[in-house]
C-alpha cells in the first residue's frame, strides 16, 4: 500500500517537473515530449490513487 502512495507522489513530482521543462523549452519537439510525459505521469498517479482507494 505504501508503495502505491510513494509511486503517486513520485509521478506527481515528475509531472510537475515535466510541465516546467515544457514551458521553458524552446524546441517544439521537446515541448511535445515533456507535455506527453506530463499527461502520462498524471495517468500513472491517478492509477496509483485508484489502487489505493480499492485496497
Amino acid at each position: 500500500m505504501i508503495v502505491y502512495q510513494i509511486g503517486s507522489i513520485i509521478f506527481t513530482i515528475f509531472g510537475l517537473m515535466s510541465i516546467c521543462i515544457s514551458i521553458t523549452s524552446k524546441n517544439e519537439i521537446a515541448k511535445a515530449f515533456y507535455l506527453l510525459c506530463f499527461f502520462l505521469s498524471n495517468i500513472a498517479a491517478l492509477l496509483c490513487d485508484i489502487v489505493i482507494k480499492l485496497n
